[in-house]
């Protein structure tokens, strides 16, 4: 921030940064990275995305990612499916099977099997699995 703060400040000739250029220098950081933030609103707002708030599904909720980096971070509107099925009590997590999680959502899922074998491992056995071949 510093750094684009006196790119700003000698930009108009001063050898001092001002709070002016410190929020100058944050303006234009926040525009930058909220490229990803904006094309999603664009989109939502376009009905492109369409996001269902009315009424219940069973196995459905919508959900809140959040994405982000050191400047800047916003939430993304996330459809959250879950279904069940006669098996062998294994959890799997798809998302993590196909590559696509992260830390967090693989936290979660450890936390979900952790309540899910609190709630019903007395009822049955039930196990995650970390790696699905």
């Amino acid at each position: 921030m510093a750094r684009e703060a006196n790119f700003w400040a000698k930009d108009v000739g001063n050898k001092i940064i001002t709070s002016h250029h410190v929020e100058k220098a944050y303006s234009s950081a926040i525009e930058r990275h909220a490229l990803h933030e904006s094309k999603l609103q664009e989109m939502i707002s376009k009905e492109t995305i369409l996001i269902d708030t009315d009424g219940t599904r069973v196995g459905q909720i919508n959900g809140l990612a959040v994405y982000g980096g050191n400047y800047y971070s916003f939430g993304k509107p996330t459809r959250i499916t879950a279904s069940v099925g006669l098996g062998n009590g294994i959890i799997i997590n798809v998302e993590k099977e196909s590559g696509l999680s992260g830390s967090t959502h693989n936290k979660g899922v450890l936390i979900l099997a952790g309540y899910f074998r609190e709630k019903f491992g007395k009822i049955s056995s039930l196990i995650y699995r970390k790696h699905c071949f």
